[in-house]
């Protein structure tokens, strides 16, 4: 397993085809809502809700199994303050917050889906089955 140690890694096993590394790297535009020097935080360009953000390492990981053990509590910190920005600034009482880990996973690197959830959570699941 390759380890993160935080830093952006411009030589990616996918040859530098991954979107999110191209956000990461400050290549692509995306409506950022976080970066620090190992994450970046972004809306969703296909929500299913307003105020759905993606949360990835800049690092490229391609799953969860591959993200190192001393990356998992800085990564899941930043998916907690997103977390909670979200519910407050969506004015709801919960979220869904969600891993897809390969399979369905649109993007082959590591993302956490947040997602406002309030009343809307049939509606919610309906969209992921």
């Amino acid at each position: 397993m390759p380890e993160n140690t935080g830093e952006i890694d411009h030589d990616r096993p996918d040859g530098g085809d991954c979107a999110f590394c191209r956000i990461a790297d400050g290549l692509q535009p995306a409506f950022e809502v976080w970066r620090d020097d190992a994450h970046v935080a972004f809306l969703d360009i296909r929500p299913l809700f307003a105020g759905h953000v993606l949360v990835v390492p800049r690092h490229h990981v391609p799953t969860l199994r591959e993200l190192s053990p001393v990356a998992i509590g800085p990564f899941f910190t930043v998916v907690q303050r997103i977390d909670d920005a979200v519910r407050r600034a969506c004015e709801v009482p919960g979220s869904f917050v969600a891993v897809n880990n390969a399979v369905s996973q649109s993007v082959p690197h590591l993302h956490v889906h947040v997602v406002r959830s309030e009343e809307h959570t049939s509606e919610l699941q309906s969209h992921l089955n």
